[in-house]
């Protein structure tokens, strides 16, 4: 029996059923004007079918163009973390310590709030279990490109166990109700990134994946994140905020030539490597990847490839683990790093905090090369500076001054790591978390992370 009233902070539950809104503070009032109101969305999609619907972003991206940004139209949380589910009586978010207060402010009671990582807070797959364990044959829907095959198949397994289904959508459920107010399909240009700051060829990139493919004897690989596509063809798009991810839609007078394409996208008469580049759509892509599985002994995907694609191989045929594309983000080389560095300069100005942001962008966007920010600014002050992932707003907005500097017991570990070597492959985060451990305090963020070149700000460890 789950403790409902344990794990929501926006609103109390009448034994199950109805809400009731809780008593908020000023600011809380103030901020209620910004919130999603989704009665009507949440109703609408219920009535499309009685199936519950995961929702995650497609191409596995963790930043979407605003066309792709379901999860906030239908909720109302414009973080980059988080996942919903709406049943036939409720819908619940699942989100991480850094967007606890974000989901407070920017969704209102029709949705239940599950922090992960907090105690008694269950997981997605419990909480579905424990609201479905009554309805016969119950299903559990999801549009299978939005879903990494991972997730898929740890709700497919755990649903089994108490007689439940997963099953596949056939068409994109938000979208189809997302009619009015939605932004326009991304169509602009993909940019090729110079050698200068690549420090190498895509299509050396290429070969040396296909030495990898040989020594795992894979005769394909299928890749299906943007961020991958990026990285092996050098390519950057400004169509999804924040990042490089392309999205396959436009090309410029330069792409071809990069890729070594025709104008069309074909690649007939084109000696060496080419890529051939085709206008997006799901029954075409997925017709593509089903030919080419037909015709090979292996095919290789990454861990977080779609299940639309996973489902699509047998399982005597499927390498899933990760690509020699991921590995390659993880080490630059000598440019890339340098390029990195350069980009990195700052001014030093006093502002509040929403000032100071949107000045600093326009500075660094007057820089020779600058494409953007990699991430949103997270310009704080004082206490704002403990809220993870802070990002200022006409209501929270405070001067910057130098008389609030708070202690951060997290820098005498940074003074240890940066004295010390570690050996290969050790995990760092007890020694990241001890003195904050040691004060009964801890963050809720991971560690650390790697750092894209030109790609997502976010990769995996290095």
């Amino acid at each position: 029996m789950l403790q409902l009233d344990s794990i929501m902070n926006l609103c109390t539950l009448d034994n199950g059923q109805g809400t009731v809104i809780q008593n908020y503070d000023v600011e809380e009032i103030k901020e209620r004007h910004r919130r999603s109101v989704s009665t009507d969305r949440r109703s609408v999609i219920r009535n499309i079918s009685p199936e519950d619907r995961p929702s995650c972003p497609p191409g596995q991206s963790e930043y979407t163009s605003r066309y792709d940004q379901r999860r906030k139209f239908i909720c109302g949380l414009s973080g980059s973390a988080g996942y919903a589910i709406v049943t036939i009586k409720k819908a619940t978010l699942w989100t991480d310590g850094r967007y606890f207060l974000q989901a407070e402010a920017e969704m209102d009671c029709n949705w239940i709030l599950m922090r992960k990582g907090e105690k008694d807070v269950p997981s997605s797959t419990e909480w579905l279990i424990s609201v479905l364990e009554e309805i016969e044959n119950a299903t559990v829907g999801s549009y299978p490109f939005f879903l990494g095959s991972n997730s898929w198949t740890l709700y497919e397994e755990e649903l089994s166990k108490n007689n439940m289904k997963m099953i596949k959508t056939n068409e994109d459920l938000v979208g189809k109700i997302w009619t009015t107010g939605r932004p326009p399909f991304p169509n602009s240009p993909i940019n090729a990134l110079p050698y200068k700051f690549s420090g190498r060829h895509w299509h050396e990139k290429t070969a040396d994946m296909h030495v990898a493919m040989k020594e795992r004897n894979a005769d394909a690989m299928v890749v299906n994140g943007l961020d991958e596509t990026a990285c092996r063809l050098y390519i950057k798009n400004h169509n999804i905020k924040l990042t490089s991810n392309p999205t396959d839609e436009a090309t410029t007078q330069k792409l071809y030539e990069h890729l070594n394409t025709g104008k069309d996208g074909s690649c007939s008469g084109k000696p060496g490597y080419c890529v051939e580049v085709r206008e997006y759509n799901p029954v075409a892509v997925t017709d593509k990847v089903s030919s080419v599985i037909e015709y090979s002994k292996r095919v290789w995907i990454s861990p977080i490839c779609s299940y639309a694609f996973y489902s699509l191989i047998p399982k005597e045929k499927l390498l899933q683990e990760n690509t020699p594309i991921s590995i390659q983000k993880a080490r630059k080389n000598p440019i890339e790093r340098q390029g990195m560095i350069q980009s990195h300069v700052k001014a030093g100005i006093r502002w509040t905090e929403l000032s100071a942001a949107d000045e600093l962008s326009k500075y660094r966007g007057k820089q020779k090369y600058n494409r953007g920010l990699s991430f949103e600014s997270i310009s704080s002050s004082g206490p704002h500076g403990a809220v993870i992932h802070y990002s200022p707003s006409n209501v929270t907005d405070k001067e910057i001054t130098t008389d609030e500097r708070w202690n951060n017991r997290y820098d005498k570990d940074i003074s240890f790591w940066n004295s010390h070597r570690f050996p290969e492959s050790r995990e760092l985060d007890i020694l990241a978390r001890r003195h904050l451990w040691n004060s009964g305090l801890d963050y809720r963020h991971g560690t650390g992370h790697g750092v894209g070149m030109y790609l997502g700000v976010h990769e995996g460890k290095t």
